[in-house]
């Protein structure tokens, strides 16, 4: 693993740390194959897909196989590997990704399976000696264009690895069943052209895969529910609303996510997740949870959803539409859910060319008119969008055509005239239009479109003033694709005879599960729903309850956004009485003290926690225990609610640190800093800006000899133009470059309340 001098050059090093808690990883006892799974996207991506994270847990939860983390770089990550002369790494640990058995890609999307040979071209992996490379594709889809880059392809709806793929790398096997050599066309052409038969999934134990990732700090922001599960013999079936509903609930309590994300496909799963939803919204008070859940189409949103009653979710209903949909009704049905108490409606638009796209325009106008028509009678606001979907790879019955250069000309006109016309009525496109027309290029891969590609130029009409965007440039830059693709696209979908009909899917019985006990207050802290007119009339009783905490060095290279993020999951897990605020998007009512830069750690942060009942210590020695590993409790207080916010009180903080700079230089620089009649400093990273005279906010500054070293003190006055963070007053006055600061941990020991004369701590002036 590179060290703190790699990760102080990178944008947003936690991302390549690994630093979310709960996420198990290989022992070191294994002596198994050494797997990566790759992610060919960022972080923020990857977390945020069920199906790698799913087939991680598949993976490390093996005793014959040795599994890292890996995602995409970023360009700036990329430029420190090669200036420094580091190889690629994972984010689990120390892991050379030039130096194991397996490299195995999860790609749900021909876009990210675009990215694939230029990731392995940037890994500098050569023919002769290179680890063996996979792919797994969510769906039953064949990237052709991957031909010659990569060993095998293994299709895996949502995430469920194959037992065959399981013993292909932990050795027991030399070549997979249900797998296609990456190299040879011809083996390739008649796997994806012939019939198949789907073996079963896995190879289980089955309840051992976690169904959400337990005590997550950073990146994603939902705990998903498998609406789906393996029966004993492997084979995936839908679940009932009662596992769905408990796993939920579970969930949401042990991550302190306030998001809930139903992951399914291939089933009808309308009727578990409404009668979740109401269940969840019966039993607590789920204004604070956001629910995110596939489009619906009419006849299951009649079916399951009519009866529904939104309660404080105030969820989003997304509705599915073809060209040949009933105006009429799709207008009804928006009518009737704004009326029930939906906050929104998304229409979404499948398409499989840009011809079809645009003659959904003509349909989707008098829909939108008549939903915003349905809006003005409401004094709340209810949002109206739009959604562009591709249609999946894996339900097309045929191969889809290059898109024609005339029809995406005549899409660009369109959509620019549609964009003008009902930008008043909803916000139109949720989806880059370059990235639509790319992933429409990606699944045709057609030989004659490459001439084509190098003279079309197209500008993004979300922007007048976007610069125009190179198709060529695209492709080269992010897929790693010098030339036409020497192999036509080709896919066809499964073919069943009447007598080779796949068994139906046997599901375990999961009704006699019972849900949770009866309502209660042990989720969140939430306490049982008053009447409307009580909330109104009657105010609660909010005191505050003042923390402060510590944070260690192994959370140096993690923003203070991430900080927060913690402590608002933790705060959630210990179910404490927390207020939140009102409105559509309710929030904690969680205040900070000044933030911490980049790089440091602190015995000395700040935070005050608006409570709903009088504060007790053992809230303290609750939110403790909930806390990630490497932050800390010191001390907690609680008073009552009116006293002036921490940004407003501190105004002083103190350093400590031991430099690499022998006491008597340490000294003799700060003797020439001080008799400096005028200094005009400029960060080197900010020359752009004016220079500024720091010794305004400079209150002292002091160095003493110690057995570990050179001992440095700083004081500083908060705020105010000469405002300068700790390594920029390291490097002014000791000439520290930015590797010896990434080696140098700078502690913040004290933050104060400075009035006159007088120094106080933040508890003292309660």
């Amino acid at each position: 693993m590179p060290g703190p001098a790699f990760f102080y050059h990178v944008l947003k090093p936690g991302r390549y740390l690994g630093g979310e808690g709960g996420i198990p990883g290989s022992s070191s006892a294994v002596h198994g194959p050494t797997v990566v799974w790759f992610h060919p996207d960022r972080y923020e991506i990857a977390m945020s897909d069920p199906g790698w994270r799913r087939g991680y847990f598949q993976l490390v939860g093996r005793s014959d196989v040795r599994c890292a983390r890996a995602v995409g770089y970023a360009a700036d990550v990329w430029q420190q590997l090669a200036q420094r002369g580091l190889p690629p790494f994972a984010i689990d640990g120390a892991v050379n990704l030039c130096e194991v058995d397996w490299i195995v890609f999860w790609v749900n999307d021909p876009l990210r399976a675009a990215l694939i040979p230029g990731i392995i071209r940037k890994l500098g992996l050569g023919d002769s000696h290179r680890p063996r490379i996979g792919v797994v594709v969510d769906g039953h889809w064949s990237p052709r264009f991957l031909l010659g880059h990569v060993d095998w392809v293994i299709p895996a709806p949502g995430g469920w690895l194959p037992r065959s793929s399981l013993d292909l790398l932990s050795g027991a096997t030399a070549d997979p069943a249900v797998s296609c050599n990456g190299r040879d066309a011809d083996d390739w052409a008649q796997f994806w052209s012939g019939r198949r038969s789907d073996p079963p999934l896995m190879g289980g134990p089955f309840a051992a895969t976690p169904r959400w990732v337990t005590r997550i700090e950073i990146g994603d922001d939902f705990a998903d529910v498998d609406l789906a599960m393996p029966n004993g013999g492997g084979v995936l079936g839908p679940r009932t609303a009662a596992a769905v509903t408990r796993d939920a609930l579970d969930g949401l309590k042990a991550t302190g996510i306030d998001g809930v994300r139903f992951c399914g496909a291939g089933w009808d799963h309308g009727e578990a997740v409404a009668a979740a939803l109401t269940e969840m919204g019966r039993r607590f008070n789920m204004k604070r949870v956001r629910a995110h859940w596939p489009a619906l189409t009419l006849p299951s949103f009649a079916a399951h959803w009519s009866s529904y009653k939104p309660h404080l979710l105030k969820p989003i209903l997304r509705l599915r539409m073809a060209a040949d949909a009933d105006v009429g009704l799709f207008i009804d049905v928006g009518r009737r859910a704004l009326n029930d108490g939906w906050q929104g409606l998304t229409l979404v638009l499948p398409f499989a060319s840009f011809r079809e796209l645009s003659s959904l325009f003509p349909v989707v106008r008098p829909i939108i008119e008549g939903w915003h028509a349905a809006t003005e009678g409401f004094s709340d606001k209810r949002s109206l969008r739009l959604e562009y979907r591709p249609a999946p790879v894996d339900r097309w019955q045929d191969p889809p055509s290059a898109p024609d250069e005339d029809d995406l000309r005549r899409f660009l006109g369109e959509f620019r005239h549609f964009k003008d016309d009902l930008s008043k009525w909803a916000a139109v496109g949720t989806y880059r239009l370059e990235d639509l027309i790319a992933g429409l290029w990606l699944a045709a891969s057609d030989h004659d479109l490459w001439p084509r590609l190098e003279r079309l130029e197209l500008s993004d009409r979300n922007t007048e003033d976007a610069l125009p965007f190179d198709w060529l440039s695209w492709v080269r830059l992010d897929s790693g694709m010098s030339a036409a693709p020497d192999v036509p696209f080709c896919r066809k979908a499964p073919v069943w005879s009447d007598d080779s009909q796949p068994p139906a899917p046997t599901v375990r019985d999961e009704g006699s599960e019972s849900l949770l006990a009866g309502p209660g207050e042990e989720l969140f802290g939430r306490r049982k729903r008053k009447a409307a007119f009580t909330r109104r009339l009657t105010a609660p009783s909010l005191v505050r309850m003042r923390v402060r905490w510590a944070r260690d060095a192994s959370w140096r290279f993690y923003s203070h956004l991430d900080l927060v993020r913690a402590i608002e999951r933790a705060i959630r897990r210990a179910g404490l009485p927390a207020a939140y605020s009102e409105g559509f998007h309710p929030r904690l009512k969680l205040s900070f003290g000044p933030p911490l830069a980049f790089g440091l750690t602190s015995e000395a942060e700040y935070f005050d926690l608006v409570l709903e009942e009088d504060y007790e210590p053992e809230l303290a020695e609750r939110l403790g225990r909930c806390l990630p590993d490497g932050v800390t409790i010191k001390e907690a207080r609680g008073f009552a609610a009116g006293v002036p916010a921490l940004s407003d009180l501190i105004n002083e903080a103190v350093y400590q640190a031991i430099i690499p700079v022998e006491i008597a230089a340490a000294e003799r620089r700060i003797q020439e800093f001080g008799a400096q009649k005028e200094i005009r400093w400029r960060r080197p990273d900010r020359l752009d800006r004016k220079p500024i005279d720091p010794r305004k906010n400079l209150l002292g500054t002091s160095v003493q000899s110690t057995e570990r070293g050179t001992r440095w003190d700083l004081d500083l006055r908060l705020g105010g133009e000469g405002n300068l963070r700790p390594g920029d007053w390291a490097t002014l006055l000791f000439g520290l470059t930015s590797d010896q600061l990434a080696e140098t941990v700078i502690a913040r020991t004290a933050l104060l309340i400075r009035q006159g004369g007088v120094v106080r701590s933040p508890f003292e002036s309660i």
